[in-house]
């Protein structure tokens, strides 16, 4: 029986990781030569974004149980709670859209400018100037036909529970004919909550990443609801809305029977 982390699993494979991590690099120079800066907004650019986080996510054995489908209309702000940095790459391999980072991401080694070539769009929290532009941003990303997808409990959880959702971000859509996607994110273990996963407190980039290529294989149960516009309500009403259907959601799928489950290729 195989443990349940490894060093020399999780050294075999960061190596596969980096160089899989260095294509990415030759493919975002040769797609930005071909298709300048907004690459990642045109075909291509999105089905090579989808194919490298579902390559990454097979790498560092990430299982999805998938219940719903993200929706099909272009212009949708997608919500979810948010738990670990693997959020971000796990739903880039089901679905394509940009993602809102807090800003310091942005300085990550080899990540920060990952997140930089894909469209990723960065938020200086605690500042109301930079929040407003934010909104201004998302609005105009939303009105261009691009999804975009916020984590609005601001920071990450243990997985436990689902914090108060920040509505400053939902002021983007509310009183707009946008749709709204709710998106209820939980990762198991051995029947219950994940703990190695959580990407909080003293956790920092490269010992986490290392931990999570230690593990035999990691499970994120990743739940839709049915998406709902916002023509008539406040950003409070939105906010309270998206966060009460994530809760009912993760407490409704507690021995979920997925629509799909695979291990990402």
């Amino acid at each position: 029986m195989q443990k349940e982390s490894s060093v020399f699993r999780a050294c075999a494979r960061l190596t596969v990781l980096m160089i899989h991590i260095l294509y990415a690099l030759l493919l975002i120079v040769k797609y930005r030569a071909h298709h300048g800066r907004e690459w990642f907004d045109t075909e291509p650019g999105k089905l090579i974004i989808r194919w490298w986080t579902q390559r990454a996510c097979r790498i560092l054995a990430v299982r999805l149980h998938v219940k719903g489908a993200a929706s099909i209309v272009q212009d949708t702000l997608f919500v979810a709670n948010h738990i670990s940095w693997l959020d971000i790459v796990a739903l880039s391999a089901l679905m394509n859209t940009k993602f809102i980072s807090k800003d310091s991401v942005r300085y990550w080694p080899i990540i920060g400018w990952l997140a930089i070539a894909i469209g990723t769009l960065f938020i200086h929290r605690g500042k109301s100037f930079a929040v407003n532009r934010m909104i201004e941003d998302v609005r105009l990303e939303l009105d261009n036909n691009h999804s975009i997808l916020v984590f609005p409990e601001g920071t990450t959880t243990d997985g436990r529970q689902v914090a108060r959702f920040h509505a400053g971000l939902f002021k983007s859509v509310s009183g707009t004919r946008h749709f709204v996607q709710a998106i209820a994110l939980r990762y198991r273990r051995q029947g219950g909550v994940d703990k190695f996963v959580p990407y909080i407190g003293n956790d920092n980039f490269a010992g986490h990443l290392f931990r999570m290529a230690s593990l035999r294989e990691t499970c994120l149960e990743v739940a839709f609801s049915q998406p709902f516009q916002t023509a008539n309500m406040s950003r409070y009403d939105i906010a309270m809305a998206a966060h009460d259907v994530i809760v009912d959601m993760l407490r409704g799928h507690q021995d979920i029977t997925p629509q799909r489950e695979r291990l990402v290729a």
